[in-house]
């Protein structure tokens, strides 16, 4: 420890002022990569925490619930069942559901005096709260989060409900984020649309009961009508819906510690190059190689540290602002209201990262001190022997390359489901793997380019020549920074438009009337039961279909659960056989979309077993259509069945189809003036267009940090051209001597960068290619859509910026290359 302590004050404080741009890119590569992990962590952090505090919360002492096999719950009468089960001391019904009100979408809780034995967060409410419930026309507690004041009225559907009070306190605030009503249970199944049905039971224990054998005799009572779980299974039951934001953003994370790795392994190397003469003066008086590679290693851990500490502060903020970015479509699953959290292990984890990927990426850099003899390192940079690469080591890279990227092609084919994203980070490995190995043909092409531009190219074409291991690093920076914004670009791209495609019968309708904003799943509050009524009499209105959505269990997750009718225009029947879709409108089977079906391993003419209030129901799968639904799985059932089996009536969704020739706003403002607070009107292209923002908005966070990271890769390209005129200020000081002008040395510099420029770009833009063509194929398992390949046109701007950023990167090193001293140059080592 003491050896590292001196090397860091003695070479380490040196270096680090001697080169600090270069150290500075190393300390911002490091800084973005841990800044996206601590993100991500928090992202995922708040939800799961947010999920499973609101379950602490109202659980209070239960150990079981009894919770609805679909958003419509179950009869009540299961209660009767469960009254004077052995084992039980409090079996708490109530009412968890989301309705429209007045101040916006609410989380609904209803409660009866059972409830106050939970010993829950809101028992303590309740007790000195009930009398005054109870006397009271339709009132309610607000949380301190509503926005209303004791004594005022608030809109429930389409009920006008008195405000009893508003909990006032911290404990209170912490619940959903304060965004609550609770009302008795009886008021809360009218204003949910639920009469004489209940959302779930909290089972309480007697002292001393068996937990185990008290669930048994609880599913035995309830007979399949519901399930029963523990009561933190809602926020396991949500997993799903949330799952590919947690993969994105994760598979993103990885990305960027790849490309973060290749900039740290050639900061490390051209270090390693500018100290060889330090490095060597040390060994001839006796320092050990295994010494001197320790301090390489123990210097970028530092510098990772650094990094990693300055990235998680970076982090805790691009958390915070992701959380308010989240897609509503992907969240829909999620009762809870989701307040940032960052998790206590988030921070260490994302440091140990960073300093452990800094440190590998360095090792590969520093074993050249163990292959250069103290002799041969006073050798100038390139000059030596060993600064050549084997033959062996670029075979051995092709292979490497060949092997990703085949295992890559075949993950991303696979039906892997969320697995298959990684397939996106391995091409990126196999692309490196095969930069490395074409680094001499990468070189005499870019050498060939420059000397095309008249004498100054051949000088240039001739410094590049000499320095290989330079002018690949810079390279494969211009063309790793290319890639990476042409793989996000263009893939993100094509599965945007083709999962906005699955849509497309959205548009079909004239007007939509849903208690879902645009972008939303119709799985929203129920509208109210007139409204259907009201909108067909509008004018203009000739037709008016009402369609059904909820979400359902099967499985150990949450699936969307769609009711099919004849008019309905449903996107699980887009695209079926006629005498398919027939079939599913008379009842005879189920649709299910890919990623379900790929889930639960079923094919065509399976029979699938579905869990409803009514007990199992078994029918055969129709068809498995592509269909983009978050991850949750969706699932079409005929509208009859839907509603009995689960007890689900009303309506989420009116589409409303108008007389040829209507103004289509002028329709719909007159619909709106029908319509309850809290109700949507929209338009069927605005329904789509409201899809195609979610969509894009799940890029937002990728975007911003790749934003970043291709900066720094800008930054760093920058540094390593001006590295490279204060090595050569020497030959930049021969052809002064010799009588060439300051023009010809800042065209000879200019033309260096604009040849590694284009064929890095160039480089970037097929390495792009193939990025997104991979890229394509995984989405098309993550998203279960069919992702077709499409040329992005940008690519060639693209290409035109690494040019760009090399030029102009170009111009400083080559002006402090012109205006040097002839007689200083030539004095310089």
């Amino acid at each position: 420890m003491r050896a590292l302590f001196d090397w860091l004050r003695l070479f380490s404080a040196r270096e680090a002022v001697a080169a600090r741009g270069r150290m500075a890119a190393l300390v911002a590569v490091v800084a973005v990569s841990s800044a996206l992990l601590v993100a991500v962590f928090g992202v995922i952090g708040s939800i799961d925490s947010s999920a499973e505090r609101l379950a602490d919360q109202l659980a209070g002492k239960a150990a079981l619930e009894v919770t609805g096999i679909a958003d419509g719950g179950f009869s009540e009468d299961v209660l009767d069942s469960l009254n004077g089960l052995g084992g039980v001391s409090v079996g708490a019904p109530f009412v968890q559901t989301t309705v429209t009100s007045s101040a916006g979408d609410t989380l609904l809780l209803g409660a009866d005096p059972r409830s106050v034995r939970l010993d829950n967060a809101l028992s303590q409410a309740l007790s000195g709260k009930l009398a005054e419930l109870a006397s009271a026309r339709d009132g309610l507690l607000a949380g301190p989060g509503m926005g209303v004041v004791k004594g005022g009225q608030i809109r429930v559907g389409s009920t006008s409900a008195t405000v009893v009070d508003v909990l006032q306190g911290a404990d209170y605030s912490a619940i959903n984020g304060g965004r609550y009503l609770v009302s008795p249970l009886r008021l809360a199944q009218r204003l949910a649309g639920h009469e004489h049905v209940i959302d779930g039971v909290y089972i309480v224990p007697k002292a001393g009961a068996d937990v185990e054998q008290l669930r048994s005799a609880v599913t035995a009572a309830v007979g399949g009508r519901a399930l029963v779980v523990d009561p933190q299974a809602r926020s396991a039951q949500s997993a799903m819906g949330v799952n590919l934001v947690r993969f994105v953003a994760l598979s993103s994370g990885a990305i960027t510690f790849v490309v973060s790795g290749f900039l740290i392994y050639t900061a490390t190397g051209m270090s390693v190059a500018a100290r060889r003469r330090a490095l060597s003066a040390l060994r001839a008086i006796g320092a050990r190689p295994r010494r001197l590679v320790l301090g390489i290693l123990g210097e970028v851990a530092l510098y990772g540290l650094i990094g990693g500490l300055i990235g998680a502060v970076g982090g805790f903020f691009i958390g915070r602002w992701a959380i308010t970015r989240l897609p509503d479509t992907f969240m829909q699953t999620v009762t809870a209201r989701i307040e940032y959290h960052l998790p206590a292990w988030a921070v260490p984890v994302a440091l140990a990262v960073a300093v452990a990927a800094s440190v590998a990426a360095a090792a590969l850099a520093a074993r050249h001190v163990y292959r250069v003899s103290p002799v041969e390192a006073m050798a100038p940079v390139g000059a030596s022997s060993t600064d050549s690469v084997p033959t062996w080591t670029r075979v051995a890279a092709f292979l490497v390359f060949v092997l990703l990227a085949a295992a890559a092609f075949m993950v991303a084919t696979s039906e892997l489901g969320l697995l298959s994203d990684g397939a996106i980070s391995m091409m990126f490995g196999a692309l490196l793997a095969l930069g490395f190995a074409m680094g001499p043909l990468l070189i005499r092409v870019c050498a060939a380019v420059a000397g095309a531009f008249g004498p100054a190219g051949v000088v240039s074409g001739s410094a590049l020549s000499r320095a290989p291991g330079r002018v690949w690093a810079t390279m494969m920076t211009v063309a790793i920074a290319v890639a990476a914004t042409l793989a996000i670009s263009g893939g993100g791209g094509n599965a945007v438009r083709s999962a906005l495609k699955t849509f497309a019968p959205y548009e079909h309708s004239d007007i939509w009337v849903s208690t879902s904003r645009p972008g939303l799943f119709p799985t929203g509050p129920l509208l109210p039961s007139t409204l259907h009524d009201q909108v067909a009499s509008a004018a203009g209105v000739t037709a008016v279909v009402g369609g059904l959505a909820s979400y359902a269990m099967v499985g150990d997750s949450k699936v969307m659960l769609y009711g099919l009718s004849r008019d309905d225009g449903n996107p699980l029947l887009a695209g079926v056989p006629e005498a398919v879709r027939q079939q599913a409108l008379a009842g005879d089977g189920v649709v299910l979309s890919r990623d379900l079906a790929q889930r639960l391993k079923l094919r065509v003419g399976d029979t699938f077993t579905l869990h409803t209030a009514q007990g199992d129901k078994s029918l055969p799968v129709l068809a498995a259509v592509p269909f983009f639904s978050g991850l949750t799985g969706a699932l079409g059932l005929e509208l009859g069945l839907l509603r009995s089996w689960f007890h689900r009536g009303g309506e989420t969704t009116l589409q409303v189809s108008l007389a040829p020739g209507t103004d289509l706003e002028a329709a719909a403002a007159a619909i709106r003036q029908l319509v309850p607070q809290g109700v949507h009107v929209y338009s069927g292209r605005q329904a789509v267009d409201g899809y195609g923002l979610v969509l894009r908005q799940a890029f937002d966070l990728n975007n911003v940090l790749w934003m970043i990271v291709v900066v720094i890769a800008a930054i760093a390209l920058l540094n390593m051209l001006m590295l490279s005129v204060l090595e050569r200020r020497r030959e930049f000081g021969v052809l002064g001597a010799i009588g060439a002008s300051r023009r010809f040395v800042l065209k000879t510099v200019l033309i260096e960068g604009a040849a590694i420029g284009l064929t890095g770009g160039v480089l970037g833009v097929l390495f792009g290619l193939a990025e997104q063509y991979v890229s394509d194929f995984a989405s098309s398992q993550v998203w279960a859509v069919d992702v077709r390949f499409e040329f992005v046109p940008i690519a060639f701007l693209l290409a035109l910026g690494g040019l760009a950023v090399c030029v102009v990167g170009s111009v400083p090193p080559a002006l402090t290359a012109s205006r040097g001293s002839v007689v200083e140059a030539v004095s310089a080592e």
